[in-house]
């Protein structure tokens, strides 16, 4: 849960670049793809989906990494759509 709000914070932080809005996209794609394994068999493609899902998110948010959070907060702050949760 740590990591989605981490993902959803740095999205937030860089959305005036659109990156991080694109990493917080990638991350919830991510997340889609975990859950749907709730909903069904294993499967190759499906792990294989998730895999590339992985890839992909941790290629975009790599330049976000090692942003504070208070930098990732405002960075998301202009992405549409993203609720920032702060526990």
């Amino acid at each position: 849960m740590k990591f989605i709000i981490f993902i959803i914070a740095v999205t937030t932080l860089f959305s005036c670049q659109n990156s991080v809005c694109d990493c917080v996209e990638a991350g919830e794609e991510v997340n889609e793809i975990s859950a749907s394994f709730f909903d069904r068999k294993y499967s190759e493609a499906g792990k294989d989906s998730l895999e590339r899902a992985i890839e992909q998110r941790d290629a975009v948010c790599e330049p976000f990494k090692n942003m504070s959070a208070a930098e990732l907060q405002k960075a998301a702050s202009k992405c549409e759509n993203l609720t920032i949760q702060v526990d």
